[in-house]
């Protein structure tokens, strides 16, 4: 049954290239909109974006300019009980590329989220801004689609429930400021291969590498057996590359090389997790104050499944 007080925003963040080697992580910020705890995350949020020449708040800008409103809202992240965390990281290896990491990661979250939750409810950061670049070849209007089609894809299948997917422009939805904010650290940890680094947001979070390959990733998808009639040209040509050029992954696969001890820095932030969560006082109760409501602006895509 889905829990319609739950809903969950995503955010990504990569680090180094497909050529070099590196990383793609997805961070899921499962929200409970009726938490009293989730409207004084906002109004603290709000009031570090204020103080921004852009009135928004970006990680990546924050560590360069300004790195001690950084950490204070990756405190308040890791202090709000409305907020659970569950990342999924991806290794760039083996001639895979970043939307290859992306959609692993896709694929990984929304089957562990709706397998362990009842949020049924995504809202991701639109790509459709960020144009060509060096590292996506594809069209920024086809960017949102191929996130669609892995999902759809997903639940074509039944592996996943039906769920409602929209992309939305952090300018508009500021909780996406949170997975944002979220996302930035954990990076920054693998990286650095320092678990400590998330000693703020380490009690709600939960890490695991994304090893569910996406429909498209996967050998056993028969083109010929299982037409991909409702699936878009995109992805049905995606498949049949996979299908004639991945010749010996499973349903679900280890992409860990060790150029980033990636393997080794997960377990060392799970430990870290672990204990945080252990010397959580469960019995302070949040404050109470008035809920804010999430919305998508007219311009911002959606899809129901």
């Amino acid at each position: 049954m889905a829990d319609q007080r739950l809903i969950t925003y995503i955010d990504e963040s990569e680090r180094g290239s497909s050529r070099d080697g590196g990383f793609y992580l997805m961070t899921a910020a499962i929200i409970n909109q009726e938490d009293p705890s989730l409207n004084d995350l906002r109004t603290t949020m709000r009031r570090f974006a204020s103080e921004q020449p852009s009135r928004l708040l970006h990680a990546t800008k924050l560590a360069h300019k300004d790195p001690a409103t950084l950490l204070k809202a990756e405190t308040a992240v890791g202090q709000c009980p409305a907020v659970n965390l569950v990342c999924a990281v991806s290794n760039i290896a083996r001639g895979t590329t970043f939307e290859d990491a992306r959609q692993r990661c896709i694929a990984t979250l929304f089957r562990h989220i709706t397998q362990n939750t009842n949020a049924r409810v995504f809202i991701l950061d639109t790509r459709d801004n960020l144009g060509i670049s060096a590292k996506s070849k594809t069209p920024k209007e086809r960017q949102n689609r191929i996130d669609f089609d892995t999902i759809n894809a997903l639940v074509k299948r039944k592996e996943n429930p039906n769920v409602d997917v929209a992309h939305g422009n952090d300018k508009v939805i500021h909780d996406l400021w949170i997975p944002d904010i979220a996302s930035y650290a954990i990076a920054t940890s693998i990286m650095r291969k320092d678990p400590a680094r998330l000693e703020y947001i380490a009690a709600q979070l939960e890490l695991m590498e994304a090893c569910v390959l996406p429909v498209a990733q996967r050998k056993q998808v028969s083109i010929t057996a299982h037409p991909p009639t409702a699936l878009s040209e995109f992805l049905h040509q995606t498949m049949v590359e996979a299908t004639q050029k991945m010749t010996a992954l499973p349903e679900t696969d280890s992409p860990v090389t060790h150029s980033y001890s990636l393997a080794e820095t997960i377990g060392g932030i799970q430990l870290i997790s672990e204990r945080s969560r252990l010397c959580l006082d469960v019995d302070d109760p949040p404050g109470e104050s008035e809920l804010g409501t999430p919305y998508l602006s007219k311009g911002d895509e959606g899809i129901g499944l």
